[in-house]
């Protein structure tokens, strides 16, 4: 249970992608309740569009609140490259518990005369009964559609990269570790990548065709200055520091892009903060 709720999950990140999303949750209530007309709508006589468009507004005022007010307020919680089915189900029920005693408020004062009365666990039930088809068809969308977004750009660099001409030019280079027994010296085309571990890093390099791999003590940060004036090489993600002239196949899935590099037995993932502009390395 636990992996199948860590499995990785997109969210939806553009500001003008999630105000569409809330008109589009709020317009789907609106067009439901006036179609279908259940939980008693149908007998009401007078001023049932406005009615129901005050459950519309309720649901577009929530889902705004949702997109734009909780991200702000919990940064840790909705940290994106981590983002999980378990983080959006989490998510999603939170959407519902807010929704949920404002409906029934709703109903209690403005529909008190005109439609049946019902209980906080009625509402609860119809709440998400109603919203949980919506929610699950822009899950849906927006996950193909990022997939498909994602898998295109990745296919493009992945064959910028098969028509570049590596650079073979011997580059040797430091990296330097806080014990100076530890540091690494090597050429820069054999350099694969770096990987954060707490308060050391794995430095992966290329020794004789082999994968080699040295734990050193320092910071990711400390390591991206030292080699910041070497152009292929790039923070792609908070954990890593990579060699793009290394870097074979890009792929790319609803959540990311991620690197793969031949005979390392990981991929690396590229953060949604990585600049495109970086892959120009690639360009012809």
């Amino acid at each position: 249970m636990n992996k199948y709720l860590s499995k990785p999950f997109p969210f939806i990140e553009k500001r003008n992608h999630r105000l569409l999303a809330s008109i589009f949750l709020s317009g789907f209530i609106l067009v439901f309740l006036y179609v279908f007309q259940p939980f008693g709508m149908s007998e009401i006589e007078h001023n049932k569009a406005l009615f129901i468009s005050g459950y519309s507004l309720i649901t577009l005022l929530i889902s705004l609140f949702c997109f734009f007010v909780l991200p702000c307020v919990f940064k840790n919680f909705f940290d994106f490259d981590k983002w999980t089915l378990g983080k959006f189900m989490l998510y999603t029920l939170v959407f519902f518990l807010i929704m949920t005693p404002l409906n029934w408020i709703y109903n209690s004062t403005v529909g008190k005369e005109i439609i049946q009365q019902k209980s906080l666990f009625y509402f609860l039930f119809s709440t998400i009964a109603v919203g949980i088809t919506p929610t699950i068809f822009l899950l849906l969308l927006i996950e193909k559609f990022l997939a498909r977004k994602n898998e295109k750009f990745a296919s493009t660099i992945t064959d910028k990269i098969n028509k570049t001409d590596r650079n073979n030019e011997s580059t040797n280079i430091s990296i330097l570790s806080k014990n100076k027994n530890e540091n690494i010296e090597l050429e820069l085309n054999d350099l694969l990548c770096i990987k954060a571990d707490g308060n050391y890093l794995m430095v992966f390099y290329r020794h004789e065709k082999n994968v080699k791999s040295k734990l050193i003590r320092n910071s990711i940060a400390n390591i991206e200055e030292q080699l910041n004036t070497y152009s292929n090489i790039k923070r792609c993600h908070r954990s890593f520091l990579v060699n793009l002239e290394n870097v074979k196949k890009v792929t790319g899935n609803a959540r990311n892009l991620s690197l793969y590099i031949s005979n390392l037995e990981f991929t690396i993932p590229v953060s949604r903060s990585f600049p495109q502009e970086h892959f120009n390395a690639f360009n012809t």
